[in-house]
C-alpha cells in the first residue's frame, strides 16, 4: 500500500473537523454518498441525527425511530421524549411538501442523566415505492435551537449521505453515549420489510457487543493518512486537502479501493 499510493500522502496536509473520525472503505459499496460507513462523529454540544426526503426520493411518508438497548423507543408511536429530556423526537412528517421534510432524533446534555447508553436510529418506509431513497442527516449545535417550526437549523447541519433501499426498514447507525459525550456511529443498513420498527431484544445484543467493539478498535481514515506519512490537521489552511463533509467525494477513496 506505502508503494502504491504513499506518495499521495507523504508530506501533505489534510483537513478534517475535529469532531469526525472517517470510516476507512474497502469498496464503494461501503459508501453512503460520499460518506464511508462507519464514520464516527464525536461531540459534547447537541447532536442531531435523523433523515431528509422530498417530491423526488420516490417516498411519501418516511418514520423515524429511536430503540435505546434498555428497550425504550423514540418516535410517532411511541415516546417524544426521553425522562429528563436529553432525548427528544421532532415529530411525524407525513408528506415531504415543496420544500421536503425532515425528522430526527436530538440528544442533549441530560441525556445522560436519562441512563440511556447506546439508541439504534432506524427508519421505516411507510408509503414508498419499491427503490426510493432518503439522505441520512447529522447535526451539532452548542445552543437547544429549539422553537415553534424546529429544533434544528440549518447551520447545525454537519453532513448528509444519500442512502438508496429497496427494504422497508433500515438502520442508520448508532447514537452512543460515554459521560457528557455523544457519539454518532454512521453505518447505515437494511433491517427488515416492516412498515413500522419493532424493539427487536437480540438486535440490541448485537448492537450492543459488535458496534461498540467496532468504535474501539476500527482504523480510520484519519489515522490511515498518519501511518501513510500524512499529517490530519483541524484548522484549514493553505496548501491543505480539504476532507470536510462537503468537499470530500469519492473520488479521493479510488487512491484506496
Amino acid at each position: 500500500i506505502v508503494e502504491k499510493i504513499g506518495k499521495e500522502f507523504v508530506g501533505k496536509k489534510f483537513y478534517i473537523p475535529k469532531e469526525i473520525e472517517y470510516g476507512l472503505p474497502l469498496s464503494e459499496k461501503q459508501m453512503c454518498g460520499n460518506i464511508p460507513n462507519n464514520t464516527i462523529i464525536t461531540t459534547k454540544d447537541n447532536m442531531f441525527v435523523g433523515v431528509y426526503w422530498n417530491e423526488g426520493y420516490d417516498v411519501t411518508d418516511l418514520d423515524l425511530s429511536g430503540i435505546s438497548t434498555s428497550g425504550q423507543k423514540y418516535g410517532w408511536n411511541s415516546d417524544y421524549y426521553s425522562r429528563n429530556g436529553g432525548i427528544a423526537y421532532s415529530g411525524d412528517m407525513t408528506s415531504p411538501g415543496k420544500d421536503g421534510a425532515t425528522e430526527y432524533l436530538m440528544v442533549r446534555d441530560t441525556v445522560e442523566e436519562d441512563g440511556v447508553e447506546i439508541v439504534d436510529v432506524t427508519v421505516n418506509g411507510f408509503r414508498s415505492e419499491e427503490e426510493y431513497k432518503f439522505d441520512i442527516i447529522v447535526g451539532l449545535s452548542d445552543q437547544d435551537d429549539i422553537g415553534k417550526k424546529a429544533m434544528m437549523t440549518p447551520s447545525s447541519l454537519t453532513f448528509a449521505g444519500e442512502r438508496k433501499t429497496t427494504s422497508r426498514g433500515n438502520s442508520l447507525g448508532l447514537i452512543v453515549i460515554q459521560g457528557d459525550t455523544k457519539k454518532f456511529v454512521f453505518s447505515p443498513s437494511e433491517t427488515s420489510n416492516l412498515r413500522v420498527s419493532r424493539n427487536n431484544e437480540a438486535r440490541q445484543v448485537a448492537t450492543n457487543g459488535s458496534m461498540i467493539h467496532k468504535i474501539n478498535h476500527s482504523l480510520t481514515l484519519n489515522k490511515f493518512i498518519e501511518l501513510l506519512g500524512g499529517e490530519v490537521v483541524h484548522e484549514r489552511e493553505e496548501e491543505v486537502v480539504d476532507l470536510s463533509p462537503q468537499k470530500i467525494t469519492k473520488d479521493f477513496f479510488n487512491l484506496i479501493f
